[in-house]
Order: structure tokens, then sequence, then C-alpha cells
């Protein structure tokens, strides 16, 4: 309705100054409408056709192109938005992920300990079954060489009592004579008697 409005008063101006002439259709009126010489348009018509274009131009398409400023800067808006929520976003993860840093310090620190605890632990579990093994191997060895003497001095009083027995059977041979033999073995023979 409005542009309809516009080109109608556009050319009421243009019959206006046409009819404000004053001749009629025969001869060609010239086309200054303030002043000029036949057909060449001044500077201030010029003007003023512009100025009427570009304002009719702008009022129709003022609302278009209003919406699409509109939509161009919420389009701007969205994005800036978009990127306040990722640097938020990039800024929390990146103090995540140093709180992590610092943490994973602590934790690799707290790894470290325990290692050298259960390496120590282990370390001593170690020695003590050394000192074990090595009391036991100790006392074993011990057991066997004690047996073996008593063994060996069981084994060497044995035989000492018996050279002793021979060596005293050796000697009574040599100095008994027939009358001590008489004489042992009636002594003998009583007591045989003599016992029940």
């Amino acid at each position: 309705m409005i542009r309809l409005l516009l080109l109608s008063s556009s050319m009421i101006f243009s019959f206006t100054a046409f009819a404000a002439s004053g001749t009629s259709g025969d001869e060609l009126p010239p086309l200054s409408l303030w002043s000029g010489e036949g057909y060449v348009l001044p500077v201030g018509t010029l003007l003023v056709n512009f100025t009427l274009f570009v304002g009719i131009i702008f009022f129709l398409v003022r609302k278009r192109i209003a919406r699409l400023l509109a939509d161009r800067a919420d389009r701007f808006q969205a994005l800036i938005d978009a990127a306040k929520i990722a640097e938020a976003k990039a800024k929390e993860r990146q103090a995540e992920l140093e709180s992590r840093l610092a943490g994973l310090e602590g934790e690799l620190q707290d790894v470290r300990d325990r290692f050298a605890a259960q390496l120590q632990s282990e370390e001593d579990a170690v020695r003590r079954r050394t000192a074990k093994e090595i009391e036991r191997l100790t006392q074993s060895a011990s057991a066997q060489v004690e047996q073996e003497a008593a063994s060996a001095a069981a084994q060497l009083r044995h035989e000492t009592a018996a050279l002793a027995l021979q060596l005293a059977a050796a000697k009574v041979r040599e100095s008994a004579n027939a009358e001590d033999h008489d004489r042992l073995t009636a002594g003998f023979v009583s007591d045989l008697e003599a016992s029940p």
C-alpha cells in the first residue's frame, strides 16, 4: 500500500511539472524545473530526484534491511556467546588438567614412597629368611658335627676299650701262669655256685 502511494506521488509530481509549463502537446517544454536551457537538467533537480529515489528505496527496504542487520547481529552475538562458552569450558578444562597435573606429582611421589617401602619390606623379609636359613644350617651343621663327634667318640671308646681289653688279655696271658689260672677258675666256679 505504501509503495503504491509513493509511486503515485512521484507520478503526480512529474505531471504537475509538465502541466505547469503551460504548453500544449505540440511543442516540447524545456525539462528544466528550476532553470536551465533546453533539455539539460540542473543539479538541483538531479539532487531532488536522487533524494526521492533513495528515500523511496530506503522506505521500501528498510524493514528488510533492519531484519537482515538484526539477524546478522544475532548471528554475531550467538557466535560471541558460543566463543565465551567455549572459552569458559577451555579455562575450566585447563584448571582441571592443572589440578590433575599437580595431583599427579603428589600421586607420583606416593607411588615412589610405596615402592620404596615395599622394596624395603621385601629386602627386610629376604634378610630375615636368609638369617633364619643361615641359623638353621648352622644348627644343622652343629648338630651333625656333634653327632659325628659323639659317634666318633663312642667308636673311639669302643675301640679303645677293645684294644685295652686285648692288651690286658695279652698282659694277663704273659704274666699268668698255670697256678693263677687254676685259682681264677676255682673262684669263678664258686661265684657261679653261690649265685642262685
